[in-house]
């Protein structure tokens, strides 16, 4: 399966996706630190607003909290997307392309991250590597997000999103660590071969 004529190893191209990413998490940032100071703002005010204060308040913190959740479904499936492309293409760096899509092109993406290091570069990644937990919940809250079941994922609209339901809290937190799951994933790849 591996190559006849030798590589001389793998070099990340420049993604297009990767740039995408990267705009993707700065507006979601900017959206969750703007969330995070109204609802501080509401905690800290609550109790001296007027009703109809405290209501324009409520919709600010609404209006905020969808600009983050959008912004976040942006993160979440650009970083899959990006994750995906640079392991098929590492792949393809050290394997024969028609052998790799037979045998292993269906793979799930996080054994993907485990076995094709192995195999190309004899590099050997666990399952416990904090990398591998980390893109486990990246692509749990992104599943949560594609692949919904019949409840919604922000069903109680008078909650805030990050106190509703444990796939709201992982959503968050998968789309606030993204940058570092990337950045973490593509060390696994550049990292030195294992005697």
């Amino acid at each position: 399966m591996k190559r006849r004529r030798p590589t001389f190893g793998f070099t990340e191209v420049d993604y297009r996706l990767r740039q995408i990413f990267e705009r993707a998490t700065k507006k979601f940032d900017e959206a969750d630190l703007a969330a995070k100071q109204l609802a501080s703002e509401f905690e800290r005010i609550k109790g001296s607003l007027d009703p109809h204060h405290s209501v324009q308040m409520i919709q600010r913190m609404f209006a905020a909290s969808d600009q983050r959740r959008e912004a976040g479904v942006v993160v979440l499936m650009t970083a899959a997307a990006l994750l995906e492309q640079i392991i098929n293409d590492y792949a393809h760096t050290f394997l024969e392309p028609e052998l790799y899509e037979e045998h292993l092109g269906k793979v799930r993406i996080i054994t993907k991250w485990i076995l094709l290091p192995l195999l190309c570069q004899n590099t050997q990644v666990r399952e416990d590597d904090p990398a591998i937990k980390s893109l486990r919940e990246l692509i749990r809250a992104r599943n949560d997000i594609v692949h919904r079941r019949r409840k919604e994922m922000y069903s109680n609209p008078a909650k805030a999103i990050d106190k509703t339901s444990y796939e709201g809290k992982r959503f968050l937190s998968a789309c606030r660590k993204a940058r570092a799951t990337v950045d973490a994933l593509l060390k696994i790849l550049k990292s030195p071969q294992l005697g």
